[in-house]
């Protein structure tokens, strides 16, 4: 797996040191990584009851981001499709 570090952050450690122009050469000659950070979340369930037209309860799951806190309803999906989190397995 890569790992991938920001320029600015090796820069301000590089700072004040003999090699601080080589590295920033270095950095800027190499071809950036199209990278996003991931965030993370978990599906929250929650019970809720209604009544059908035939006068019987009805309880079902609708699922809430812990992210965003918006709902999805009663499908579980792998991301949120509000906010893009990553949804982890329960």
């Amino acid at each position: 797996m890569d790992n991938y570090f920001s320029s600015k952050d090796i820069l301000d450690k590089a700072i004040g040191t003999d090699a601080y122009f080589q590295i920033k050469s270095i950095l800027f000659s190499l071809k950036a990584a199209d990278v996003a950070e991931v965030k993370h979340g978990r599906w929250i369930t929650e019970i809720c009851e209604s009544i059908s037209k035939r006068n019987r309860l009805i309880e079902y799951k609708v699922y809430s981001c812990s992210a965003c806190g918006r709902s999805n309803g009663r499908v579980k999906k792998r991301y949120c499709p509000n906010c893009g989190a990553l949804m982890k397995e329960d």
